[in-house]
């Protein structure tokens, strides 16, 4: 890891909890893929957040992980399209 918000999120219950920039070195999806999909409401995830100041930083769990393969693999809700 090497964000700023690392300590802060490390030391949050119920994780693991992944930054964006993390989910698409994990996914191989790339940062803004996730974030449109995300701003045009084409997944759940990510399931949660937290604000630091003004910004709102997304946090994505493992479940949130599963979602978005699986939409990337074409297994999503027909009405999530």
């Amino acid at each position: 890891m090497g964000s700023p918000y690392d300590t802060m999120i490390a030391n949050l219950e119920g994780g693991p909890f992944y930054l964006t920039s993390q989910v698409s070195e994990i996914t191989g999806i790339p940062a803004e893929t996730l974030r449109t999909w995300r701003v045009r409401k084409q997944m759940q995830a990510p399931s949660k957040f937290i604000v630091v100041g003004e910004i709102k930083v997304y946090l994505y769990t493992e479940e949130d992980l599963v979602e978005i393969r699986n939409r990337r693999s074409g297994k999503v809700q027909e009405n999530r399209k």
